[in-house]
């Protein structure tokens, strides 16, 4: 499930378990259709949650024309350069989004906006939202699965390699170029320490020329043995990866929150990030936090770690920590209820 899916998944869940009858829509997917929607609010009155991510055009209407009280939850859009190289129907889908995001504050009459990180909610402030109708809520992270780790993974890397790992969905915002290029210098460096790059994430089809991008850099650098892009996998295939990984690798060029941080947090694996956009501030202290994407500095900063085990538990504590005191699933719910629930009412 995508970190957007998994916060409409948990608002619906909390606000059922207070008695709110809750029904989810979508243009696509499991949701009801949107018809639904507008059938039901002229029957009854209801309040609306927008999660806002990326164009929807119908969605976007029809949250402007509902009547009662309406909630912009706000994701954050990747800017539309980035997606440009690849897909020019993602980098529009990207653009419209954005464009349907001023229109929403442009209207007004919104009850509550909940961006999802401090980031996100200064671009709505620098784009005209009212700040007293403006709280940070961080995206709700689905509790980890009872799944245990799938022995066949565990057993495949467990061959004395250092593993850097890597959790998001395959797109050029995410930055996948450069751990590959990470890779192709930890080997240059150290080549008598193995190291293998752990790239989790499926892969929109309309952004495969940038899936093809990743696969020729890799052939390139003649690297194929060290880097392995391993699509979506299952929960036990996912807990296997973080049972194995010596350091989660982010550089990402554009996060709305990035709630693989805090996946990873939780898992007691240690961070290395690229300081961008909500990376910091998701991270918090916890992380160590490199100030651009040189591949050289990365390399360096995972290789420390691996090499390290002290330092390697420190950072690992330090996230576990960060997560018990900034990420408690208790206090998030509180908080929604607090949000929310005077717009039930």
């Amino acid at each position: 499930m995508s970190a957007v899916g998994a916060d409409v998944d948990g608002m619906r869940r909390v606000l059922e378990a207070r008695g709110v009858r809750v029904h989810v829509y979508s243009g696509a997917g499991a949701g009801r259709p949107l018809s639904a929607l507008v059938r039901l609010a002229r029957r009854e009155p209801v309040l609306t949650i927008y999660h806002h991510t990326i164009a929807w055009p119908a969605g976007t209407l029809s949250f402007l024309a509902l009547p009662g009280p309406r909630v912009l939850r706000y994701h954050n859009i990747t800017p539309p350069s980035t997606f440009l190289p690849y897909s020019p129907a993602w980098a529009a889908g990207a653009a419209v989004g954005r464009l349907e995001t001023r229109a929403i504050l442009a209207r007004g009459g919104l009850s509550l906006l909940l961006p999802c990180s401090a980031f996100s909610r200064d671009e709505l402030l620098a784009q005209g939202a009212a700040a007293d109708r403006t709280a940070v809520l961080s995206p709700y992270e689905l509790p980890p699965t009872a799944a245990a780790p799938d022995p066949a993974t565990l057993a495949r890397l467990d061959d004395g390699r250092s593993h850097l790992l890597f959790v998001g969905r395959v797109a050029p915002s995410k930055g996948q170029h450069h751990l590959i290029d990470a890779v192709a210098s930890w080997r240059r460096r150290w080549p008598e320490e193995p190291v293998r790059l752990l790239l989790v994430g499926g892969t929109d089809p309309r952004l495969a020329g940038y899936l093809r991008a990743l696969r020729a850099r890799v052939s390139r650098l003649g690297i194929q043995d060290s880097v392995e892009l391993l699509g979506a996998v299952s929960a036990e295939e996912l807990e296997a990866c973080y049972a194995r990984a010596t350091v989660f690798v982010l550089a990402s060029h554009h996060e709305g929150f990035c709630v693989p941080i805090v996946e990873a947090y939780r898992r007691g694996v240690p961070v290395v990030a690229v300081a961008r956009t909500a990376v910091p501030e998701t991270a918090g202290g916890a992380a160590v936090l490199l100030p651009d994407f040189d591949p050289e500095a990365i390399a360096q900063a995972a290789h420390d770690l691996a090499r390290d085990p002290a330092a390697r538990a420190a950072q690992a504590q330090a996230g576990r920590i960060l997560v018990q005191e900034r990420y408690d699933r208790a206090a998030w719910e509180a908080r929604l209820t607090e949000l929310i629930g005077p717009l039930l009412a």
